[in-house]
């Protein structure tokens, strides 16, 4: 089952967080391990910036307004990808879902 994401379907990924709960453990895991990447990502550029400040004529460094939107996408996409998991496992018989991947 392929799962395409249309600017329709948002509307319905909202929709079903609001109508249909479900397990939070699956979103603040996904989130979690999405910020953490975040993190991750952010300090190999931190290094990368001072490896190419000193080399170069001219300081280069990283705002703080460009850190806080990289972790806000990164909770986005974290909640997004908890979602969609969530929502499918929620339809399904729990013994059919721990079976499946």
């Amino acid at each position: 089952m392929y799962i395409r994401l249309l600017p329709l379907d948002c509307f319905y990924l909202f929709w079903l967080i609001i109508h249909h709960p479900f397990d939070t453990e699956f979103l603040l895991e996904s989130a979690f391990l999405c910020i953490i990447g975040g993190i991750v990502g952010l300090f190999l550029v931190w290094l990368l910036t001072l490896i190419l400040s000193a080399s170069m004529p001219f300081p280069i460094f990283i705002s703080s307004s460009i850190i806080g939107l990289a972790l806000s996408i990164c909770i986005v996409l974290g909640v997004l990808s908890g979602i969609i998991p969530a929502a499918i496992a929620a339809k399904m018989d729990p013994v059919v879902a721990i079976r499946t991947k």
